[in-house]
């Protein structure tokens, strides 16, 4: 299917021999007209055989997610959740990417805006303190495992305020 977003998007299900009854589904989107700027490196995997793999640095999938958070109109508590993945691993978005991505689509876009970390550190804030974290944690919670589920109890905006506060830090350390 092809949406509006300017991607392709489509369902792989996949059925367990031995269990028939179980399946496991994988959504995959492929983004026909990403922005510029993601920056790649190279890994190297060893299974079945050994072979290298280009894949997308943190800092570029940072920057994409970033572009979710500010200009999904929908709540997923999901996404938060791999922001403070991101965080937790002292991680800063690719600012090139997240400009091109913003000026490419979402509330942003045809501006001509420039990505600076005050800019992003304050249309986060200002997002954060705009979301229902009750809801974001009901979207979040089935994907927890149990002992994980107990740390949605401290989502609210002073906790997120707190974690960008950490993201903050970073960034003007990082530079």
């Amino acid at each position: 299917m092809k949406g509006a977003d300017n991607s392709i998007g489509k369902l792989l299900e996949l059925s367990f021999k031995h269990h028939p009854h179980k399946k496991l589904i994988i959504k995959l989107e492929i983004d026909i007209n990403p922005p510029a700027g993601s920056t790649t490196e190279m890994k190297f995997l060893d299974f079945p055989l050994d072979f290298p793999i280009e894949i997308q640095d943190m800092s570029s999938n940072l920057a994409s997610k970033s572009h979710t958070l500010l200009c999904r109109s929908h709540l997923k508590g999901r996404y938060w959740y791999d922001f403070l993945w991101y965080i937790k691993r002292e991680i800063v978005p690719n600012f090139h990417l997240l400009t091109n991505a913003l000026e490419q689509q979402g509330a942003w876009a045809g501006q001509a805006i420039e990505v600076t970390p005050r800019w992003y550190i304050e249309k986060l804030e200002s997002q954060i303190k705009s979301i229902n974290w009750e809801a974001a944690k009901k979207d979040v919670a089935p994907f927890l495992r149990i002992g994980e589920k107990k740390t949605l109890a401290l989502w609210s905006t002073d906790f997120f305020i707190e974690k960008l506060e950490k993201l903050k830090n970073t960034l003007f350390n990082y530079q």
